[in-house]
């Protein structure tokens, strides 16, 4: 029974019954990220272990419905998953991309799809910013990542590594019939494909069944998370899509006010950095020069800065003011103030407060 679980979350886990040999469903129906998932949603391998490590040694099948994503956490996901002893895996909708990398985690005799269901290889992509280097740099990394992919695929299915960066190159779908005949499963279910509403904006030519997927039912499971050995998941129902925008926009928002917060902070931050230099500035205790520096320096540490700016002292009768070291000063004695007026290089004069920085922080108090 292909009958996608009701739980919004990524994963779903059907156990059948409790001990060691009974057994597992684990269902992937998400897109595969290498992170954000507790936020954004998503499959993500450090959630998707945590979840499913006590079940390593019982049957498992692992059902996948999913347009891929990342690479590198398919294939983090597809390696651990050659751990568990008798893991099985089906196409119930659509393995794309990375999910097919998972999908080729059991052993091909256990592998199988359901009819009406496709899997899809492609060549990785990925986004460069900067000179022609940057752009050529990744160019390379991602032909070294498209060939290491090929021989993956190659090894799983028993075709040749040609073969695959061929049809990687030209963005393949295979259904039933020819992931059967390409060595993709052993086997094609009887049970008809479920699909999900999925965004698959970014591939060039996906088949009509996907560009307008069946609506999936839904229907209460027994299901065990990261934290418990087995809990039942009320009965639940698809929400509206106009529930489903409503929350998305929730999310949005919520992103959003977290980045605002995040910029507010930084703000009074660097208010509170300025204030606190100006007033060092303006009782003669921190000379003019100096204040960019001390405020990149409280950037990076408020608290120790802070506690700097509490040890200078404005000069006053029986305070010496502050002199340059007598090799820095050519043992002229001048003080720090008349050097810097006699400097006529404003790149030099900054230099100076900064070399004499430990000068500054050691004066009589």
């Amino acid at each position: 029974m292909n009958t996608p679980p009701s739980t919004p979350q990524w994963y779903t886990i059907r156990a059948q019954a409790e001990g060691a040999g009974a057994p597992v469903e684990i269902y992937v129906y998400d897109a595969i990220y290498d992170s954000g998932c507790d936020f954004y949603g998503g499959v993500c391998p450090p959630d998707f272990v945590a979840a499913t490590s006590a079940y390593r040694d019982r049957p498992v099948t692992l059902r996948i419905n999913s347009p891929g994503g990342s690479v590198f956490a398919g294939t983090a996901i597809a390696n651990y998953l050659r751990t568990f002893s008798n893991l099985s895996s089906v196409v119930d909708g659509l393995a794309a991309s990375a999910a097919s990398l998972v999908f080729l985690a059991a052993p091909k005799e256990r592998r199988s799809i359901a009819t009406g269901a496709f899997l899809m290889v492609h060549e990785p992509s990925g986004i460069s910013v900067g000179p022609a280097a940057v752009h050529e740099k990744n160019a390379a990394d991602l032909r070294t990542i498209s060939d290491e992919m090929a021989s993956v695929y190659a090894k799983e299915t028993g075709q040749s590594v040609e073969q695959f960066k061929t049809w990687m190159a030209a963005e393949t779908w295979f259904n039933g019939g020819a992931a059967q005949q390409s060595g993709f499963v052993a086997s094609i279910s009887a049970t008809p494909a479920v699909f999900g509403q999925f965004d698959l904006s970014n591939f060039r030519h996906p088949p009509d069944a996907l560009r307008n997927p069946t609506t999936m039912n839904t229907q209460s499971v027994t299901a065990c998370g990261c934290n418990s050995a087995g809990r039942t998941n009320p009965t639940t129902n698809t929400p509206p899509a106009e529930d489903l925008a409503s929350l998305r926009a929730e999310r949005d928002a919520l992103k959003a006010e977290n980045e605002r917060l995040k910029a507010s902070d930084k703000s009074t931050r660097k208010t509170r950095a300025l204030a606190a230099i100006d007033a060092a500035i303006g009782t003669g205790a921190l000379p003019e020069a100096l204040r960019e520096v001390m405020l990149a320096r409280y950037e990076e540490d408020e608290e120790g800065t802070v506690q700097a700016l509490g040890k200078l002292r404005p000069p006053g009768p029986g305070v010496a003011p502050i002199r340059m070291q007598g090799s820095a000063a050519g043992g002229s004695g001048l003080s720090l103030q008349d050097r810097i007026k006699a400097e006529p290089d404003p790149k030099k004069r900054t230099a100076l407060y900064r070399d004499n920085w430990a000068a500054l922080m050691t004066s009589p108090t």
